[in-house]
């Protein structure tokens, strides 16, 4: 078939991407805590096969909270120059996700989570410890510290973790932030601990490097729905801090949601995301078990979103990209959603 959008380049900020095809940030269990050659090796197969953009997987900015990519690892700027010195031959646009678990994960020297409020994460069920107001302003600065990073090993841009439960969330929503002082209560205090993250990225990047936000409505009671995130949404935009947005869904307590499984409809995330995205003039960016480029190819030219997301779809096809727009869609091995 004769694609309309899918194939044609757009501008995220001030980083132009080929086309409109990207792959959301996933773990893979490929590093090891850095960049390993596995992991460069997976991430070059895709980038040959036509991906537009990639976000790699979280990259954790601070001790106390490890994560499959570690900025604090030793030797990792290397593994990052490499990964970097063969991507951009591809022309392939690369992004780093940025992330801290809050109440979600063990600090490395065994003592109790940073989150926002004493409230448990799920996946972890340990009572975490209020962050004090110097806790903050560390976190703040790991933040842009660890984008200052990103730019310094060749990334194109970085992309800020506010969604799926972890410490940005966990700052949003009212039922993990119990706080009485200027970063609980409203949802001003509440937005604060994130507008302070993506201000100092800010100052610590260059204006050639993008920033942007990922957002998404928890579906979980007493969380952020579709109304708070499309706030934080404007919220961000008008104060010029991203340069495009990442919609997704769900959190640990509604976890298949957050990656949906075979009986979820293509697309299924649409219905949360697009209310969302239509508040802002920024890129919008969709995930939700797309297949094909054709179905992509239909959410951008309905105006639902400017870019589509396929992970999964990759693992099964890191070709599927250019397959597709060579016109060997029967080629394509398809995803399942497993």
């Amino acid at each position: 078939m004769a694609f309309t959008h899918i194939h044609t380049p757009i501008q995220l900020g001030p980083v132009r991407v080929k086309n409109r095809v990207f792959r959301s940030a996933h773990g893979t269990a490929l590093g090891g805590g850095t960049m390993s050659e596995d992991l460069i090796a997976y991430h070059l197969a895709r980038a040959k096969g036509g991906v537009g953009l990639t976000i790699l997987e979280i990259l954790s900015v601070h001790p106390s909270t490890p994560g499959p990519l570690n900025v604090f690892t030793p030797g990792i700027d290397d593994g990052y120059r490499r990964l970097m010195d063969q991507i951009q031959p591809t022309g392939m646009t690369t992004f780093q996700q940025l992330w801290h678990a809050g109440n979600q994960a063990q600090p490395i020297d065994g003592s109790p989570p940073w989150s926002a409020s004493d409230v448990p994460g799920l996946a972890l069920g340990a009572a975490p410890q209020a962050m004090t107001k110097s806790m903050i302003d560390e976190i703040v600065g790991a933040f842009a510290a660890a984008a200052a990073r990103c730019e310094a090993w060749g990334l194109d841009g970085v992309e800020v973790h506010c969604a799926h439960g972890y410490l940005v969330q966990q700052f949003l929503a009212p039922f993990s932030n119990t706080r009485t002082d200027e970063y609980g209560g409203s949802f001003e205090n509440r937005a604060r601990f994130m507008i302070e993250v993506m201000t100092a990225i800010r100052g610590a990047v260059s204006p050639s490097f993008a920033v942007g936000a990922r957002l998404a409505p928890d579906a979980t009671e007493g969380g952020l729905g579709v109304a708070d995130n499309l706030r934080a949404a404007r919220l961000l935009e008008s104060l010029g801090l991203i340069d495009f947005l990442d919609i997704s869904l769900g959190n640990y307590q509604s976890f298949p949601k957050m990656i949906g499984g075979m009986h979820e409809p293509v697309g299924y995330e649409l219905a949360t995301s697009v209310p969302i995205g239509q508040g802002v003039s920024v890129p919008r960016l969709v995930i939700g078990r797309f297949r094909t480029l054709e179905e992509a190819d239909q959410v951008v030219r309905a105006g639902d979103a400017d870019m589509v997301g396929f992970t999964r779809a990759h693992i099964a096809d890191p070709e599927l990209v250019n397959k597709s727009l060579s016109g060997r869609i029967e080629e394509v091995r398809p995803c399942i959603a497993c």
